[in-house]
């Protein structure tokens, strides 16, 4: 074969430059956009944890203002019936919400009319005791709302200690007594304290969950556009450098004289 010329080889060494640049700088945005893929994973982590502290804050939420209510129910059972195992099951809700007994396996929002219902055994309980703030504690409430919160619990306390006093002259069969504490105007005052902060706690959890979400999902989208931008870009780089190498002939005789 023909010895090439001086500028041949260098026409083909400078061919042979670019064949190793493509593919290199290719590699570069390929590397680019699995970067910004993380960060696409990364964002939708954080949507998926604020998705989930979202709700499980206002569950727990709920589950406090219904422990206020089961604790009502069983309160005005006993001021009626006299029955002491609805005195016991007011004690164990309160023991619940405060930590101070294991909570039930399927402590939901039924729970108690199914153990009134007498399908359920009250004392089924697992291993943990954690108050009920302990678990909001674990979603990452913001001070603001551990503080709406704990005034919740105080006034919900309040509120059972009227009802224990209820209670009592029940049990001194001073029943029209306890009939009016439990309906007078103080116990529907007291009860007002406790969903008020749980009211402005759901809507201070909403707004700032809303808020992060507004930030994130834009943040998601963009950063996946960039991604498959970058994967677009490796994909034309890479197509550039196999037109090159096949449309080169001066490469492809230095490559036959080799």
């Amino acid at each position: 074969m023909d010895q090439l010329t001086a500028q041949e080889r260098k026409s083909a060494l400078t061919h042979q430059f670019w064949l190793t640049f493509i593919p290199a700088i290719a590699l570069v945005w390929v590397g680019v956009s699995g970067l910004l893929s993380f960060f696409v994973l990364e964002t939708r982590w954080a949507i998926d944890g604020a998705h989930y502290a979202r709700v499980e804050a206002l569950k727990l939420a709920d589950q406090l203002e219904q422990t206020s209510d089961d604790q009502t129910r069983m309160a005005r059972l006993y001021t009626v019936t006299g029955d002491q195992r609805y005195r016991d099951h007011f004690e164990s809700i309160l023991d619940i919400r405060n930590g101070a007994t294991p909570r039930p396996a399927d402590y939901d929002e039924v729970y108690w009319d199914v153990v009134l219902a007498g399908e359920s055994d009250a004392t089924e309980r697992d291993e943990t005791t954690i108050a009920l703030l302990d678990h909001l504690d674990r979603i990452g409430l913001t001070n603001e709302e551990k503080a709406l919160i704990q005034d919740s619990i105080d006034s919900f306390n309040e509120l059972a200690e009227l009802e224990l006093l209820a209670m009592e002259a029940a049990a001194d069969s001073q029943f029209a007594e306890a009939q009016q504490q439990l309906h007078g105007a103080i116990y529907h005052q007291r009860k007002l304290d406790a969903v008020l902060p749980i009211k402005q706690f759901r809507d201070t959890v909403s707004h700032r969950t809303s808020s992060r979400l507004q930030k994130l999902f834009p943040r998601r989208s963009w950063l996946d556009v960039w991604a498959q931008a970058f994967i677009a870009l490796a994909a034309i780089t890479l197509a550039i450098g196999i037109f090159v190498s096949t449309k080169s002939p001066v490469l492809n005789s230095l490559l036959d004289s080799e």
